[in-house]
């Protein structure tokens, strides 16, 4: 006897099992969130009612950041507009909390307890290394404590030196590109990585002068870094291979061997930022070189005794760093729950800070994109809260190298507005797009070009 099935009821068992596995896989995944919520419980029932963007089972606030790399940062910054003072947004599994109230950021930043940093940073780490940045804080005490007394007053004053010799030899590049549309970035980074080697390396490398495009492979280590970050299905070791992002990091990772576990250097997106605003600003660049001429003169090199007496000069650097904090934005892990009076930060979780939006807040900077050197005059630093201008953040964990950077940056501002007059195409600060690929970059270019100066009408 033959047993036939019809292909009505083939069909029928195919539509079953897929059912089956339908209800299989809802089951899992139900079975899952519902562990997720007993595990985080504590942080959900803390965090309720704290306002934010709207999260999704499994992947919070992570599909707001499905969009091309270089908006991801103006979508970070949409969100502290959205929701001032304090807001929350979960990130996967993490709880994050973003801030922007002055108070608020002084409770976590200046606090001897809150001083770990977020585990997003494990990233940076897995690449780049720890540093001071990112070390874990048993290990960042212990540097900071060896790395301190390196940068004390003496050997500062021997770092103008190698400075000045360095900015020199960006003068002859300069010079080689008169009139052109410069990458200002690359230029500039190049400098910086030549001082940054020779006074924290002991190294000579010339990279000025070499091809092997050192800031450009960083460039793009920063940028595969920030894309791991904070898209997270980056996350998944799978995905990262299969995307060949891997492949890409560890390929650039391989020439920088020498350089990238010695620490990166900002310097140059912030003097990429202060040649837009003095080619922007004909009026700010004029008093610049005025008070660089009255205090140095139109020859000597730049030394120790002049560096504290550019003012202006200061101001300029300051101002440029509120509109472009190059380090854009930063993260504290909340390692005990921390009370603020209104609510309660629980402990796990962490707290993310977008200085753009800190700095360009209207409710504490007037007029927050007009470019005001004056701002920063000692009777008007008075006026505001500390922690409305963290470019290098605040409290135990600030950055110890903001005195070299600042040195270094006058140096080169002197030598080369000596020589040339800079130029830029955008006509305001509002015209300026952004991105960032862990520091702050212009999203379309610096548009920065120079002429020489004649300097007989001096």
């Amino acid at each position: 006897m033959t047993m036939s099935i019809s292909v009505g009821e083939i069909f029928t068992y195919i539509i079953q099992i897929k059912l089956i596995l339908l209800f299989s896989f809802i089951s899992c995944a139900l079975i899952a969130y519902v562990h997720f919520l007993w595990r985080k419980r504590k942080l959900i029932i803390k965090s309720w009612n704290m306002p934010g963007p709207l999260n999704l089972p499994f992947v919070g606030g992570a599909y707001l950041f499905m969009i091309r790399p270089e908006y991801i940062y103006n979508r970070l910054t949409r969100m502290q507009q959205d929701y001032p003072d304090i807001g929350k947004i979960w990130f996967g599994s993490k709880l994050v909390y973003f801030m922007t109230k002055p108070e608020y950021i002084e409770k976590v930043l200046g606090s001897t307890k809150l001083v770990a940093k977020s585990d997003f940073y494990q990233t940076i780490i897995q690449y780049i290394g720890e540093g001071l940045l990112a070390a874990p804080v048993p290990k960042w005490k212990k540097h900071r404590k060896i790395i301190v007394p390196t940068f004390n007053q003496k050997i500062l004053e021997s770092f103008v030196e190698v400075f000045a010799e360095k900015s020199l030899i960006l003068n002859e590049i300069l010079d080689e590109n008169v009139g052109k549309e410069l990458n200002i970035l690359r230029v500039l980074s190049r400098c910086t990585l030549d001082i940054l080697c020779d006074t924290a390396m002991g190294l000579k490398y010339d990279i000025q002068r070499e091809n092997a495009n050192y800031e450009y492979k960083m460039d793009k280590v920063m940028q595969l870094v920030f894309l791991k970050l904070l898209q997270i299905w980056n996350h998944i070791p799978f995905v990262w291979r299969l995307l060949g992002y891997e492949k890409k990091i560890q390929g650039y990772l391989k020439t920088l061997s020498d350089l990238i576990d010695k620490g990166t250097d900002t310097t140059a997106s912030a003097l990429s930022f202060v040649f837009a605003v003095l080619g922007m600003f004909t009026d700010v660049q004029d008093k610049v070189l005025e008070e660089v001429l009255s205090i140095i003169g139109p020859d000597k090199t730049p030394g120790f005794e002049h560096l504290h007496q550019l003012h202006y000069t200061e101001r300029v650097i300051k101002e440029t760093l509120r509109l472009f904090p190059v380090g854009a934005f930063f993260l504290r892990y909340v390692s005990q729950d921390t009370d603020f009076g209104d609510f309660v930060i629980p402990k796990s979780s962490h707290v993310y800070f977008g200085l753009v939006y800190i700095h360009r807040n209207p409710k504490y900077w007037p007029n927050p994109l007009k470019f005001d050197p004056d701002r920063f005059l000692p009777e008007e630093v008075a006026k505001r809260h500390p922690c409305t201008y963290i470019p290098f953040s605040y409290g135990p964990r600030n950055c110890i190298g903001r005195y070299y950077a600042m040195m270094n940056m006058k140096v080169i501002i002197a030598t080369v507005i000596r020589k040339f007059r800079i130029h830029c195409q955008y006509k305001k600060i509002e015209d300026i797009k952004l991105k960032t690929n862990i520091t702050l970059r212009f999203r379309d270019g610096a548009k920065v070009s120079v002429t020489r100066r004649d300097m007989s009408n001096n």
